[in-house]
């Protein structure tokens, strides 16, 4: 069983709702990001427990996504993204945001569980570097949330 890919669109549209700004999600080139790269991965499975999907961000992406649900100032977000660390507020934020895209992910029907999200500096285990390498298939965006820091996400199916 595999995930379906979903649209942008329909991905830009639940992140404003989510977030309360606009959200611009466009098509870009694949995000192969590079041992020592600094990246967030959320991991999405089944039900039966079998992994599903990976949600990963440009960590200056994932502090943008973070700072944009409580309204945390862009600064913030900015320097966070530039010493690579998050305080706990804005990591409980983008847990939140990356728990919320489960059910935007699953599709009909699927129900996907959020399970684990990696932050810099924890290493990229070598099963989720694997699946960066060759998903079943991925969607690969430049997100751009209103007021804060661009960066590059993708979605990879398992």
């Amino acid at each position: 069983m595999s995930i379906a890919i979903p649209d942008p669109v329909f991905l830009s549209s639940n992140l404003e709702n989510l977030l309360g700004r606009t959200v611009l999600l466009k098509r870009g080139a694949p995000f192969r990001p590079a041992p020592g790269d600094a990246i967030t991965v959320a991991s999405y499975s089944f039900e039966s427990g079998k992994r599903a999907a990976l949600w990963v961000c440009e960590f200056g992406a994932a502090c943008s996504l973070a700072a944009a649900l409580s309204m945390v100032p862009a600064g913030i977000a900015s320097e966070a993204a530039k010493n690579r660390s998050m305080d706990q507020g804005l990591r409980d934020n983008l847990s939140e945001v990356m728990n919320v895209c489960s059910a935007l992910i699953g599709g009909p029907g699927l129900r996907l569980i959020y399970d684990s999200l990696i932050l810099p500096p924890e290493p990229v285990p070598p099963e989720i570097r694997t699946i960066l390498l060759k998903p079943v298939s991925r969607l690969d965006l430049e997100v751009t949330v209103s007021g804060y820091q661009p960066g590059r996400i993708a979605l990879l199916a398992c």
